[in-house]
Order: C-alpha cells, then structure tokens, then sequence
C-alpha cells in the first residue's frame, strides 16, 4: 500500500465534518478537480474497470463559476470515458417519488446520437448514488438494471444501463461488490468526522484525493457558499416535495372519497330499485290472486242464477 501523505489544511481539521461528500456541491467539485485521480477511481469502481484501462475522463458538464449558486449547476456529473463511453452518476439525497422515470430520463438524454448517426451512438450508463431504497421490499447495495429477454434473460444489448448504489443498505454489500470496493466508498459518503476520514483517505491516493477535495470545500469561502446554498437547496427540496406529495395524496384521497360515495349512492340506489321490483312483483301477485279471486266469485254467483 503506497504511503499517504495529508497537506496541513487536511491535517489541521478536527470534529464533525460540515459539508460532506453527500453534498451536491463537495461531490461535484471533488470530482471536477481531480476527474483523472478521484472520479476515475469512482469510476473504475462502479464500472468495474480497471483504473489503468481508464486513460482518458471528460466531464461534459463542469461547474461554471457564473451560475455556481443556482440548482441547475449541480445536478449530476456527466462524463466520457475513453472518447469512447458516456457516464452520468447523479447524487440523490432525497426521496424523490419520481425518481425512476427521472433517471430513465438522464439516460436517455445522453443515449442520443444528435445527427450523427446511429452507429456513433456510444454506449450510456446513468449510476444513482442513493441515501434511500427505490424498492424498499427488495433492497440491494448496488443493483444493475439492464434491457433483458423476460422469457430467457438473453440480454439486448448491454449498451444501456442502470445501476443504483443505495448507500443505506451497505450491509447487503456483496462480494463482488467489495471487491470493487464500493462499501470503502459508502464509508467515504457518510464519513462525519474528519478523524474518520483520514483514516479512510490513507488506504487509497484516490480517497486522499477525494478527502483533500472535501478539506478545500470546507474552507475556501466560494465553495463554501456553494455547499451551504445546495444544503438549503436540498432541505427545501425535501420539504417542499413532502408537501406537493401531501397535497397530491390529498386530492388523490378526496378523489377517491368522492369516487367511493358516487359509489355507494350507486349500490343504494340500485338496492332501492330492487326493493321497488320487489314490492312490484308483490302488487303484481296480488293483483293476478285478486283477479282470480273475482272470477271464481263470479262464477258461482252465475251458478246460483241458474
């Protein structure tokens, strides 16, 4: 294991860690300042690459320091790998109900060939870094979602994916997994402390890196700023998306209150109309034993005569 050496600015950092790498804006920036150290070993690992097989890492969309403090700046990193492979990982702190058909969305977007051709299309991968289960009745660490045959599983074509790294599930960490040492990552995510984290960054020049990225992003004020924006960013999100989803149950619930009671004067009304076939077969009975009743009346009224 290659020794690792901290810069001061890492070393002199104690306690809890303000802004960690589950911010939006420090995982961004990580990655953008070091795409060939910090986000080629995520990738390596993610992807099940071989870090030294990885030669060439562009991000598509860096940070631009003019609109750095808006949400649109920080969503996801999307990058090429080789010239060759298209990459978005997206960081996704909170519960989204609509994240499936959104990451179906990212995937799409840069599966495209935009006008060159349909064999320049390079193949896509959309990697959700997640801190919540998309199924929590069938909960995985890392899942892999591919285009398969469901009578054979023959696969389509392995040119468009989706995997899911669910860091709260890191017990369900399989050996495959740790082979690729994507729970050192899971670690990396949640690390609270900064005792924890160079104890982590000493393991690897890509966690160091990934740590050393994390100290400046705590310090330096633009990112700083940067980070604190996309905090209350995120925790507007949660509760704002928690009310819409509220007030969306809410009208689902009066909908179907009202779709219950329209139901319910339904089936009252057709109990009424049976009744009323009921007690018309009645008075129909009735009215036919009358009936037979004044004919035999009249009939021996008619043989009294004779």
């Amino acid at each position: 294991m290659p020794e690792v050496h901290f810069t001061q600015q890492l070393e002199s950092l104690k306690g809890p860690i303000q802004f960690t790498l589950l911010n939006d804006a420090v995982f961004h920036i990580a990655m953008n300042r070091s795409p060939m150290i910090s986000l080629r070993g995520l990738l390596s690992d993610l992807m099940e690459i071989p870090f030294d097989e990885i030669t060439n890492v562009e991000i598509l969309n860096p940070i631009m320091q003019e609109n750095a403090l808006t949400k649109e700046s920080i969503l996801d990193v999307r990058v090429e790998i080789n010239k060759s492979h298209i990459t978005n990982i997206e960081l996704q702190t909170w519960q989204d109900k609509d994240w499936i058909n959104r990451s179906l969305y990212y995937l799409c977007q840069i599966y495209s060939n935009k006008g060159d051709g349909y064999d320049k299309i390079k193949p896509a991968m959309h990697i959700s870094i997640m801190t919540y289960s998309i199924f929590p009745n069938k909960p995985e660490f890392y899942a892999r979602y591919r285009l398969l045959n469901v009578e054979n599983r023959n696969l389509y074509t392995p040119n468009f994916a989706l995997n899911v790294l669910d860091l709260s599930q890191e017990s369900l960490a399989t050996q495959r997994d740790r082979d690729n040492h994507l729970d050192f990552w899971a670690k990396l995510f949640k690390c609270s402390t900064w005792e924890e984290m160079r104890t982590l960054a000493a393991v690897s020049p890509v966690y160091k890196e990934v740590a050393e990225s994390m100290a400046t992003s705590n310090i330096e004020p633009a990112e700083v700023s940067m980070a604190r924006y996309h905090d209350r960013y995120v925790s507007g999100m949660r509760g704002s998306y928690a009310a819409g989803w509220d007030a969306r149950q809410e009208e689902v619930n009066a909908i179907t209150e009202e779709r219950d009671a329209i139901a319910e004067e339904r089936d009252a009304i057709a109990e009424e109309r049976d009744a009323i076939a009921e007690e018309r077969d009645v008075i129909a009975e009735m009215y036919e034993n009358a009936q037979q009743r004044i004919a035999e009346l009249e009939k021996q009224l008619q043989e009294r005569k004779e």
